[in-house]
């Protein structure tokens, strides 16, 4: 049985249908979470689709921000989202205490959970980290978001 407050990430990558079973798992409670709370931003007029991003995946869904100098928003062209997150991390911290990649765990454990939950968010828009430079390899965690549509959210 799978503990997802303190997975055994060792474990999990050990065996197809543990990680299968993770990332069902983890994308569910995300959906979940997304149509539970989807009401509080739903009439929200967000002036561009970074704005939303920003708003529903990184400061409501995982608490991070910004503003309050978790990341560094790199300028980037309209159609992408550039982030380095510095962040208390808790897959980083779990990942450190058991010496395990953070490029493994995120890439394989959290990559589609990202995905989905950013899918539900703005359709079409593409999650993508530079895996290779992961902390604590590197100073930063960089995430990249990617977006085209013809419609207002491509401001």
């Amino acid at each position: 049985m799978i503990d997802f407050d303190k997975p055994q990430y060792d474990e999990i990558l050990s065996n197809p249908q543990s990680i299968a079973n993770y990332i069902r798992r983890k994308s569910f409670d995300d959906e979940m979470w997304y149509f539970n709370h989807s009401h509080e931003f739903a009439s929200i007029n967000y002036s561009n689709w970074k704005e939303r991003v920003l708003d529903v995946l990184y400061r409501r869904y995982l608490d991070i921000d910004i503003e309050k100098g978790d990341g560094v928003l790199i300028d980037s062209p309209d159609h992408l989202l550039i982030i380095d997150w510095q962040t208390y991390c808790p897959v980083l911290e779990r990942c450190e205490e058991q010496g395990i990649s953070t490029e493994l765990v995120c890439g394989t454990l959290y990559h589609t959970q990202a995905q989905m939950l950013l899918s539900l968010i703005l359709p079409g828009a593409i999650f993508r980290r530079e895996y290779g430079n992961l902390r604590p390899k590197g100073k930063f965690c960089r995430e990249i978001l990617e977006y085209h549509s013809g419609d207002s959210m491509n401001s």
